[in-house]
């Protein structure tokens, strides 16, 4: 195993972690905007 792949592979991870809450929060905030317009 090669710590390069696993630095790639982590960073895939992250960035769909990352994708995923962005899209959570957009989400939420989109909701509320809709609530309380």
């Amino acid at each position: 195993m090669k710590l390069s792949s696993l630095y790639v592979h982590d960073f895939k991870g992250y960035r769909e972690h990352l994708f995923d809450l962005q899209g959570k929060v957009l989400s939420f905030s989109v909701y509320h905007r809709h609530r309380y317009s």
